[in-house]
């Protein structure tokens, strides 16, 4: 969802290529560290903690210039938090480029992740615990030891697969 913006023509001026403040910086760290702990891109992270500390909407230029990113990570980044509800884009009047600004939803950043990320690997857990017991048919087991451990992994992913709406509902989402 996009909305038109109008850049305010008294705003200051972002600090040039690589240049960002201390507080810039600090945000910036603050959100690595949470995506490390995601196993997300130190990039999208970085664009992301840009954004949410950031006045102005940025286009991606800004955002390359500002990181010392390329422009396929700024890129990638940006769809990627743009299909996560992470960040909305902006269009502003007379000017061709697009503009990011950061949802600072909690909410709907914690929907958006386990919609994306969560769901996911649950739907692609299905498929692969029904491969394991295709490969399990082909094996000696007169101890039944595979079939216990498929068994394991398949008790496993139906407690998973219930956790992700309840944590939803336990986050109110």
């Amino acid at each position: 969802m996009s909305s038109l913006v109008n850049r305010s023509p008294d705003a200051p001026a972002p600090a040039g290529p690589g240049e960002l403040t201390g507080l810039e910086t600090e945000v910036i760290d603050f959100f690595v560290a949470l995506a490390s702990l995601l196993g997300q891109p130190r990039s999208i992270a970085e664009i992301y903690g840009l954004l949410f500390i950031s006045r102005e909407p940025l286009s991606m230029v800004d955002l390359i210039e500002r990181l010392s990113l390329s422009k396929g990570s700024a890129s990638q980044g940006l769809r990627f938090l743009r299909e996560l509800g992470a960040v909305q884009l902006l269009k502003t009047e007379g000017d061709r480029r697009d503009y990011y600004q950061a949802e600072t939803s909690l909410k709907k950043i914690v929907s958006g992740y386990l919609d994306r990320e969560l769901e996911e690997h649950v739907a692609s857990g299905r498929r692969r615990i029904d491969r394991l017991h295709e490969l399990q048919q082909g094996l000696a087991d007169e101890d039944g030891f595979y079939r216990e451990r498929i068994a394991r992994l398949e008790q496993w992913y139906r407690r998973g697969s219930r956790a992700v709406p309840l944590l939803k509902t336990f986050l109110s989402l």
